[in-house]
């Protein structure tokens, strides 16, 4: 694990990673701001959490940050809150997910869920592991800065509408 930290540590896509972080954490907390104003507060509590799951990545692989922080007090806890958000909201998307795919045949939204709780489950992994493995905490962290990412994707370039012909309503 440490051999795998230094190689991204020292390669030019590895320095990317934290500036990606930061720059994922900025637009989804912006999109959380927006749609819980619009009343989509699920979709709010998503953005939310990939928000904070990118920011706890983007503290605890940023050296200068995290040599001020103290260690990994402040990446721990935001992880371990993002964590917990993106169990509650995946869990909302599963469930909502599986209803507009027999409604519709769009598997959109339980693939966002479904991502959301892989993030969950492994960014909580993560804080939990970071005060005694800190090798190890930070890659499960990475991993869930990616899940993150990945769920973003889905988000805003899965088609939301589902193609005439496909509406299996009865």
């Amino acid at each position: 694990m440490r051999a795998l930290a230094r190689v991204a540590g020292t390669s030019p896509a590895g320095r990317l990673v934290p500036g990606l972080n930061l720059v994922a954490a900025g637009v989804e907390g912006f999109n959380a701001v927006r749609k819980h104003r619009a009343g989509e507060h699920v979709v709010a509590l998503t953005a939310a959490g990939n928000s904070l799951g990118c920011l706890s990545s983007f503290l605890g692989e940023s050296s200068l940050v995290a040599l001020r922080s103290g260690g990994a007090g402040l990446p721990a806890a935001l992880a371990a809150a993002g964590g917990v958000l993106g169990l509650v909201a995946g869990s909302i998307e599963v469930k909502q997910g599986l209803s507009n795919r027999k409604l519709t045949g769009s598997s959109r939204t339980l693939a966002m869920g479904i991502l959301d709780l892989t993030s969950g489950v492994v960014s909580l992994t993560g804080s939990a592991l970071l005060a005694r493995h800190r090798a190890l905490g930070m890659s499960m962290l990475i991993g869930s800065g990616l899940v993150d990412m990945a769920g973003i994707g889905v988000d805003y370039l899965w088609p939301t509408k589902v193609k005439p012909g496909n509406d299996r309503r009865p």
